[in-house]
């Protein structure tokens, strides 16, 4: 059986192997493009599901085996003016993929930034420019520029960061356990303001992505769900819990698409189509 999404009120059908990355699986990425592509990270690799033929390409873990990803877990995707796609994993570094000929080049990482025990972890990417990109590291931060393959450290934490990215205004936003911290690229980050939640119901939320939608409101994905960010206030609101999953209502990822629907990858129920306006939410998660 088929798995139907509705983009702008327009079928979208995939067939198997969808439960690879949807039915009881993690959802660490969802992306949507300009064409209105669907691409979803997980634990089983990164999958692009193409209107109007209806059709998926796969790109996964093969050892051995040309145009193959590093990692077996995609955990972050990001997409370049160059029409390139930037693929992060937890287990196996970096990847870029040109979109042109769906090639592969394995990005080599600097050694020397892992935590004991952990290797090639890039958790999250950002663009900081143009020319660079930000690459979540665990607890480090790094540059990349890409035109000359070099690396040097942006940011060092003491803690473990869940997500990066650059908003409208430049602003550099890091989101970490408890935390949502904001600057400047050119700040020291001991100068990056921190938000502190007047509400303290909202106090544990580990924001594990944050979204900034086409009306500069910001959304965060945490584990109690889908939360409306007020910053003049520092104060945030509970929006949507995946039905059924009180228990375990944690969001990991979000996407906003151009007509304003936000898509969240959720840990137990599949991926959610949610509309701001009207609140109105579609699940997709069955086989």
């Amino acid at each position: 059986m088929a798995v139907v999404f509705d983009l702008q009120n327009r079928a979208f059908e995939f067939d198997h192997p969808i439960q690879k990355v949807i039915g009881g699986k993690i959802q660490y990425q969802i992306y949507i493009d300009h064409q209105e592509n669907l691409w979803i990270g997980g634990i089983g690799g990164l999958y692009k599901y193409t209107k109007p033929q209806l059709t998926y390409t796969s790109w996964l873990n093969q050892r051995g085996k040309h145009n193959t990803l590093s990692g077996w877990s995609t955990t972050s995707v990001f997409k370049d003016r160059q029409n390139h796609l930037w693929v992060g994993s937890r287990d196996g570094g970096l990847d870029r993929i040109d979109l042109r000929d769906n090639s592969v080049v394995n990005i080599k990482l600097p050694a020397g930034f892992q935590k004991p025990g952990t290797t090639n972890n890039v958790f999250d990417i950002a663009a900081l420019n143009d020319e660079e990109l930000l690459l979540n590291f665990d607890t480090v931060i790094l540059r990349y520029q890409v035109s000359k393959n070099k690396f040097s450290v942006f940011k060092t934490l003491n803690h473990h960061v869940y997500n990066i990215f650059k908003d409208r205004i430049e602003s550099i936003w890091i989101s970490s356990h408890r935390n949502i911290e904001i600057g400047k690229a050119d700040d020291n980050y001991a100068h990056f303001r921190r938000i502190q939640f007047t509400d303290s119901a909202l106090a544990r939320i580990n924001p594990r992505d944050l979204c900034e939608d086409h009306t500069n409101q910001i959304w965060l994905a945490c584990d109690i769900g889908l939360v409306k960010l007020n910053q003049e206030k520092h104060d945030a609101s509970r929006v949507f819990v995946p039905p059924g999953s009180e228990a375990e209502p944690e969001v990991f990822c979000i996407h906003e698409t151009k007509n304003g629907i936000l898509w969240m990858g959720t840990i137990r129920n599949g991926i959610y189509a949610f509309n701001p306006a009207t609140l109105v939410h579609d699940n997709f998660s069955s086989i």
